[in-house]
């Protein structure tokens, strides 16, 4: 059963990347599987005043896909350079792109200027120091701008991180794995 799961989540994957004109297939980095963006992006209600932000973006899957909303922002920070061309290119091939400007960036999470930032997304992409680091950031970038704030974390590996900080409310489980376990959170800041 397991093994035509998979094979169905690749078919889907691919049907997804050929729809955007994109190319996220075949990584090293573990792409969210469209079938959890699809629905994520269902529940996150995006608006025009929305800028997301993918944290470990890889090849670009994510922007690419939040980039069909009619946001204000869409952009991701990579630290490899190969995935951070290829998202570049998946950027300028997009096709249904909605969103005023999209961008992925080279360069160390930690660094990124996540200022007006309102949606934080996480697949998980690093060690726990810069996860720490990150979510410092974030808490600076949205400052007193609680309400729009959402923090999107896949594969919540290190869900303990984000748990542990006082200005964080509790979760909502967005989607759980084929064992049970939270494979998507959601989290918002407390009011």
């Amino acid at each position: 059963m397991k093994g035509l799961r998979t094979a169905l989540n690749e078919l889907y994957d691919r049907m997804w990347d050929a729809r955007l004109g994109i190319s996220t297939i075949g990584t090293d980095f573990g792409p969210t599987p469209y079938r959890l963006i699809t629905n994520v992006f269902e529940r996150l209600q995006l608006d025009a005043d929305d800028h997301l932000i993918d944290f470990g973006s890889g090849r670009g899957r994510v922007v690419c896909y939040a980039a069909r909303y009619p946001v204000a922002r869409v952009a991701g920070v990579e630290i490899d350079e190969i995935a951070v061309t290829d998202a570049r290119r998946n950027i300028a091939r997009l096709r249904q792109r909605a969103a005023r400007d999209v961008s992925v960036s080279l360069g160390s999470a930690g660094d990124f200027d996540c200022a007006n930032g309102t949606v934080f997304y996480f697949a998980n992409p690093f060690e726990e120091t810069v996860f720490e680091k990150v979510l410092s950031n974030v808490r600076a970038a949205i400052g007193s701008r609680t309400n729009k704030a959402r923090i999107v974390y896949y594969n919540p590996m290190r869900r303990t991180v984000l748990d542990s900080l006082d200005w964080l409310a509790p979760p909502e489980v967005l989607f759980t794995s084929h064992s049970g376990a939270p494979a998507v959170l959601l989290y918002r800041p407390k009011r």
